[in-house]
């Protein structure tokens, strides 16, 4: 049976002439190895055999050296980006010892006033202040509007306003901050007497201190949350 030119090298198995002394592939040195051409088919069978013969010498590269040309590099298929392939990870769920309403409030949506689950209702946006001051800022309108609304729409909701502060910042801050919003939210309409105040100073903070996230008014359902 006739054999092939072409032979496949002893060290990456490409196809190379038989007559080369070094693989352009690997750089093998072929003088010293016995390369044989593989067995032709016989011409008896069809093209369809044929063809099935030069597949299997290892794809587009065989065809071309069967077909008398030189062999072929095929690069391989580019690695999937890491973008697609990676999964974020959720963020972490807060420990139970955390304190009172410890978890950051940017774990959220910036527009996440509440949470509704099967049993309660729990409040997630905080209001947060200037360095050593107990102003509101207009730009807590709308967050204090939102609350206002939800306290609105569950008339039995009793809900303790609990104010921090800073680092480096009178516990004071803390217990204005707190009167404070809840002033802006009996304007709105709430009644004041479904607002208690409490003052937590410094000692839970949100973020490692100093951190404008900790000069901050935080919302605790006390009652009246179901929803």
């Amino acid at each position: 049976m006739p054999r092939s030119p072409y032979a496949p090298c002893p060290e990456c198995r490409r196809h190379v002439r038989v007559a080369e002394l070094r693989c352009p592939f690997c750089d093998r040195d072929l003088a010293s190895s016995d390369l044989r051409g593989d067995e032709l088919p016989d011409q008896r069978f069809g093209r369809a055999a044929q063809l099935a013969w030069k597949l299997t010498l290892g794809g587009v590269g065989a065809v071309a050296c069967a077909s008398g040309g030189g062999p072929t590099n095929v690069a391989p298929p580019p690695a999937p980006s890491r973008e697609a392939t990676e999964v974020r990870a959720p963020p972490e769920a807060p420990t139970a010892d955390a304190g009172p309403e410890a978890e950051a409030p940017d774990a959220l949506p910036r527009n996440v006033i509440a949470i509704y689950s099967a049993t309660a209702i729990k409040i997630t946006k905080s209001v947060t202040f200037p360095p050593y001051s107990a102003n509101v800022v207009a730009a807590q309108a709308p967050t204090l509007d939102a609350i206002a609304e939800l306290l609105a729409k569950y008339p039995k909701m009793q809900v303790e306003i609990q104010g921090h502060s800073d680092e480096g910042e009178s516990p004071k801050f803390a217990e204005a901050r707190a009167q404070a919003v809840r002033a802006e939210l009996v304007r709105r309409g709430v009644a004041a007497e479904r607002l208690t105040v409490k003052s937590l100073g410094k000692d839970w903070p949100t973020a490692p201190p100093p951190n404008p996230a900790n000069r901050r008014v935080q919302f605790q359902i006390l009652s009246g949350g179901d929803p």
